[in-house]
């Protein structure tokens, strides 16, 4: 005995499947959408605070030696280095390196899930 399926079974499914895969993806975009704008708040902030960072250390004052003196640090380079390295702010350049990958990485989701919900379905 042969069981009949109906005629629009398949195409039934498959919009199915679709219409919960392109939820999912509107979903994920949604979240992905507020993490984005939260990381580049946040990067704002931790640009900020670096900046600040790197002048109060004097970091500004040693780099622009570069520019002003600069045959006279070929004598005196490693000193200039470490100076340079002693007034950079490592903590605050990890955090903002952190941010910026968070960021990264939410437009890579947030591109996936956009090419979902907009790429229209093709029947094989």
């Amino acid at each position: 005995m042969k069981v009949k399926t109906p005629e629009n079974l398949y195409s039934t499914v498959i919009l199915r499947i679709d219409s919960e895969k392109r939820k999912s993806a509107k979903r994920r975009l949604f979240y992905t959408s507020g993490a984005i704008l939260i990381s580049v708040v946040a990067f704002v902030e931790a640009s900020a605070s670096m900046l600040g960072s790197l002048a109060r250390s004097g970091f500004y004052n040693y780099f622009s030696l570069i520019f002003s003196d600069g045959f006279a640090l070929v004598s005196s380079w490693k000193e200039f280095v470490f100076s340079l390295v002693e007034s950079f702010s490592v903590s605050e350049f990890i955090v903002l390196l952190s941010i910026v990958f968070v960021v990264l990485i939410s437009v890579k989701i947030l591109i996936k899930n956009y090419k979902i919900i907009y790429t229209p379905l093709k029947f094989a």
